[in-house]
Protein backbone atom coordinates (compact mmCIF):
# COMPACT_ATOMS: atom_id res chain seq x y z
CA UNK A 1 0.00 0.00 0.00
CA UNK A 2 2.93 2.54 0.74
CA UNK A 3 4.42 2.10 -2.15
CA UNK A 4 0.90 2.89 -3.60
CA UNK A 5 1.11 6.19 -2.05
CA UNK A 6 4.37 7.37 -2.77
CA UNK A 7 3.80 6.59 -6.50
CA UNK A 8 0.56 8.86 -6.47
CA UNK A 9 3.10 11.61 -4.94
CA UNK A 10 5.25 11.03 -7.02
CA UNK A 11 3.08 10.90 -10.22
CA UNK A 12 1.31 14.09 -8.59
CA UNK A 13 4.88 16.22 -8.73
CA UNK A 14 5.56 15.49 -12.42
CA UNK A 15 2.15 15.77 -14.05
CA UNK A 16 0.36 18.57 -11.71
CA UNK A 17 2.42 20.54 -9.01
CA UNK A 18 2.78 23.79 -10.11
CA UNK A 19 1.53 23.70 -13.14
CA UNK A 20 -0.30 26.60 -15.18
CA UNK A 21 -3.67 25.68 -15.19
CA UNK A 22 -3.88 23.85 -11.32
CA UNK A 23 -5.22 25.71 -8.67
CA UNK A 24 -2.30 26.17 -6.59
CA UNK A 25 0.64 28.03 -6.91
CA UNK A 26 4.47 27.24 -5.88
CA UNK A 27 6.79 30.45 -4.87
CA UNK A 28 10.26 31.73 -5.14
CA UNK A 29 10.05 34.94 -3.60
CA UNK A 30 14.00 35.54 -5.07
CA UNK A 31 14.00 32.93 -7.57
CA UNK A 32 17.64 32.99 -8.90
CA UNK A 33 19.20 29.80 -7.44
CA UNK A 34 22.25 29.63 -5.90
CA UNK A 35 24.26 26.81 -3.94
CA UNK A 36 23.54 28.95 -0.52
CA UNK A 37 22.88 32.31 0.18
CA UNK A 38 26.30 33.14 1.00
CA UNK A 39 28.19 35.50 -1.08
CA UNK A 40 30.56 33.35 -2.39
CA UNK A 41 27.87 31.09 -3.97
CA UNK A 42 26.64 34.21 -5.75
CA UNK A 43 26.78 33.75 -9.56
CA UNK A 44 25.47 36.73 -10.92
CA UNK A 45 28.28 39.68 -10.07
CA UNK A 46 29.79 39.43 -13.54
CA UNK A 47 26.36 38.74 -15.72
CA UNK A 48 26.45 42.85 -16.60
CA UNK A 49 22.71 42.73 -14.93
CA UNK A 50 21.78 45.68 -13.09
CA UNK A 51 21.41 44.75 -9.73
CA UNK A 52 23.13 41.56 -9.55
CA UNK A 53 26.57 42.44 -8.77
CA UNK A 54 26.15 40.62 -5.37
CA UNK A 55 22.89 38.70 -3.36
CA UNK A 56 22.31 41.94 -1.04
CA UNK A 57 22.25 44.18 -4.44
CA UNK A 58 19.49 42.14 -6.03
CA UNK A 59 17.63 41.70 -2.94
CA UNK A 60 17.47 45.41 -2.62
CA UNK A 61 16.58 45.70 -6.50
CA UNK A 62 14.27 43.52 -6.98
CA UNK A 63 12.85 42.13 -3.81
CA UNK A 64 10.19 44.50 -3.50
CA UNK A 65 8.63 44.99 -6.57
CA UNK A 66 8.51 40.97 -6.45
CA UNK A 67 5.86 41.08 -3.61
CA UNK A 68 3.79 43.43 -5.32
CA UNK A 69 4.02 41.42 -8.19
CA UNK A 70 2.88 38.01 -6.64
CA UNK A 71 0.20 39.75 -4.57
CA UNK A 72 -1.01 41.20 -7.61
CA UNK A 73 -1.01 37.74 -9.66
CA UNK A 74 -2.46 36.13 -6.25
CA UNK A 75 -5.50 38.61 -6.47
CA UNK A 76 -5.70 38.33 -9.81
CA UNK A 77 -5.80 34.47 -10.39
CA UNK A 78 -7.38 33.75 -6.96
CA UNK A 79 -5.44 30.22 -6.58
CA UNK A 80 -7.15 28.05 -4.20
CA UNK A 81 -3.48 27.32 -2.48
CA UNK A 82 -0.05 29.36 -2.49
CA UNK A 83 3.14 27.69 -0.90
CA UNK A 84 5.68 30.26 0.02
CA UNK A 85 9.41 28.23 -0.04
CA UNK A 86 11.47 29.76 2.44
CA UNK A 87 11.05 30.69 6.42
CA UNK A 88 13.64 33.15 6.12
CA UNK A 89 10.85 35.21 4.26
CA UNK A 90 8.26 35.28 6.60
CA UNK A 91 8.24 38.80 7.23
CA UNK A 92 8.45 39.28 3.25
CA UNK A 93 5.86 36.56 2.36
CA UNK A 94 3.46 38.67 4.99
CA UNK A 95 3.10 41.03 2.70
CA UNK A 96 1.36 38.93 -0.05
CA UNK A 97 -1.79 38.96 2.25
CA UNK A 98 -3.50 41.30 4.93
CA UNK A 99 -4.31 37.70 6.60
CA UNK A 100 -2.70 36.60 9.92
CA UNK A 101 -0.23 33.77 9.71
CA UNK A 102 -0.29 31.47 12.08
CA UNK A 103 2.06 28.77 13.14
CA UNK A 104 0.82 25.55 12.72
CA UNK A 105 3.92 23.55 13.25
CA UNK A 106 7.07 25.37 14.76
CA UNK A 107 9.64 25.77 11.96
CA UNK A 108 7.67 23.70 9.44
CA UNK A 109 4.24 25.30 8.72
CA UNK A 110 2.47 28.88 8.39
CA UNK A 111 -0.86 29.79 7.25
CA UNK A 112 -3.12 32.31 5.99
CA UNK A 113 -6.35 32.17 5.03
CA UNK A 114 -7.48 34.59 2.18
CA UNK A 115 -10.61 34.33 1.12
CA UNK A 116 -10.71 31.21 -0.54
CA UNK A 117 -6.91 30.92 -0.78
CA UNK A 118 -4.71 29.61 1.57
CA UNK A 119 -1.24 30.40 1.41
CA UNK A 120 1.55 28.50 3.45
CA UNK A 121 4.65 29.48 4.16
CA UNK A 122 7.18 26.42 4.60
CA UNK A 123 10.76 25.59 4.40
CA UNK A 124 12.38 25.82 1.27
CA UNK A 125 12.05 22.38 -0.80
CA UNK A 126 15.54 21.41 -0.70
CA UNK A 127 16.31 22.00 2.83
CA UNK A 128 18.78 19.75 4.37
CA UNK A 129 16.99 17.98 7.58
CA UNK A 130 13.90 17.85 5.79
CA UNK A 131 12.43 14.09 5.88
CA UNK A 132 9.70 12.70 3.15
CA UNK A 133 7.63 12.22 6.70
CA UNK A 134 7.99 15.72 7.47
CA UNK A 135 6.60 17.48 4.03
CA UNK A 136 3.72 14.67 4.38
CA UNK A 137 3.03 16.43 7.84
CA UNK A 138 2.79 19.65 6.39
CA UNK A 139 0.87 18.74 3.06
CA UNK A 140 -1.28 16.72 5.34
CA UNK A 141 -1.47 19.54 7.85
CA UNK A 142 -2.24 22.26 4.85
CA UNK A 143 -5.40 20.53 3.87
CA UNK A 144 -7.13 19.72 6.96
Amino acid sequence: MRGNLVESIRRFQIEQLGRKKSNHALLELMPLPSKSIAEKHWLYADSGVEGLSSRKEYLETYKDERIEALRALIELHKPKYVICYSLSYQEDWQKLTDAPFTEVNPRRLYLAKDGETTIAITPHSVMQGLSNDDWKMIIEEMFL
